[in-house]
């Protein structure tokens, strides 16, 4: 059985680690949607096929415009940026759940402290992602 082809906003999609991401969804037939705050840094995958799209971790309000119409989020979240971890994950987290994306995959890109810093493991007001809602990925 085929999978239908995502649309998946990649946090990090510039880096080394997220940027393998998006190459193996483009060979998957998956539409990634590179976030970045500068596009130029995007180009080399936008000649590869994949959209770019350009945010902010730190502005809310462009990580909601940057995740309508998508179906999942592939989030790296930075170990050192001009934007705190837990207020990264926060914001894209909240961002997906204001557009309504059924499935998030979180890398955390190191080790996460055993404190409320945004990894649902450890937040006191947890998120809980079990299983997943999205009806093209059941069979994952």
């Amino acid at each position: 059985m085929s999978i239908p082809s995502l649309k998946v906003l990649v946090y990090g999609g510039t880096g080394s680690q997220a940027s393998q991401t998006v190459l193996k969804l483009l060979e998957k037939g998956h539409t990634p949607f590179v976030l970045t705050r500068d596009p130029k840094k995007a180009e080399a995958l936008s000649s590869k096929g994949a959209k770019i799209v350009v945010g902010n971790t730190g502005n809310v309000e462009s990580l909601i415009q940057a995740s309508e119409g998508i179906d999942a989020v592939a989030l790296m979240t930075p170990l050192f940026s001009e934007v705190l971890p837990k207020i990264a994950a926060e914001n894209a987290i909240t961002a997906a759940k204001a557009a309504n994306v059924k499935l998030i995959v979180w890398n955390t890109s190191g080790k996460t402290p055993e404190q409320p810093l945004g990894n649902p493991q450890h937040s006191e007001e947890k998120l809980v992602i079990i299983g997943c809602r999205h009806p093209s990925l059941q069979e994952y």
